[in-house]
């Protein structure tokens, strides 16, 4: 490999931070019954079956947590506007939407100092 070339760049590392344990998770709850068990548990639970029609939020809203914590880590700001982008519509109008990253906009190698 060239110098300038880096094996294993701050993007490659937050998408991996960020996507396979997630995948682990829901592979290991699937596999025990967890999506089953969770309808069972909204049923049951106060809201009643009325509770279901908050999955799909609930399932988006931790989504664009891991979207926007993943490209604050890499020092993107997830609620900027890049202005040749400005008259693009759905599915780019994520930036109007309210943050849900965990963590303040840095490059992933100021966290490592």
């Amino acid at each position: 490999l060239s110098e300038g070339v880096e094996r294993m760049t701050p993007s490659m590392f937050t998408a991996f931070l960020m996507v396979i344990p997630n995948a682990m998770m829901w592979r290991t709850a699937a596999k025990r019954g967890g999506g089953v068990a969770t309808v069972n548990a909204i049923l049951r639970s106060p809201v009643g079956a009325y509770g279901l029609f908050a999955i799909p939020f609930v399932g988006l809203a931790g989504e664009k947590c891991f979207y926007d914590s993943s490209m604050a880590l890499q020092g993107i700001d997830p609620n900027a506007l890049r202005p040749d982008r400005k008259d693009e519509g759905y599915p780019s109008g994520g930036h109007a939407l309210p943050s849900l990253s965990l963590f303040p906009v840095k490059h992933v190698r100021e966290y490592f100092r």
